[in-house]
């Protein structure tokens, strides 16, 4: 086989390889609710908000300046009085991406809500 038959043939085989669309594991809710980290390794409280919530993490936006990067940190999430053990998996412009130690159930998830329903009437 000539370099020029196999040229061609690598490219047809590389047009058929189509990279998987994005997909989430879980919803995603938009809450946009006043929130806390707590850093378990420095002991830090960063207030901010909760961008958005699912089974599986969240966004978190600290109300900073800017954002130091803590990826792989063991942190602990409060919402008014709810509290959850996440590790901050990336760091990115527009926030922290959480993951929750233990999914979340959608009785926890209407809990997340409730809670910020409720301060936002306050």
């Amino acid at each position: 086989m000539t370099q020029t038959t196999f040229m061609p043939a690598l490219h047809t085989l590389w047009g058929k390889i189509r990279k998987p669309k994005f997909s989430r594991r879980h919803q995603r809710y938009n809450i946009d609710c006043d929130a806390e980290l707590i850093s378990t390794l420095r002991m830090v409280k960063i207030p901010g908000i909760l961008k958005d919530v699912s089974m599986g993490g969240g966004m978190f936006r600290p109300a900073l300046r800017y954002l130091v990067e803590r990826d792989g940190e063991d942190a602990v999430l409060a919402i008014g009085s709810l509290k959850m053990a996440v590790k901050i998996v990336r760091t990115s412009p527009i926030g922290y991406s959480l993951q929750f130690d233990e999914a979340l159930t959608d009785e926890q998830i209407t809990a997340v809500v409730d809670v910020k329903n409720s301060l936002s009437t306050h």
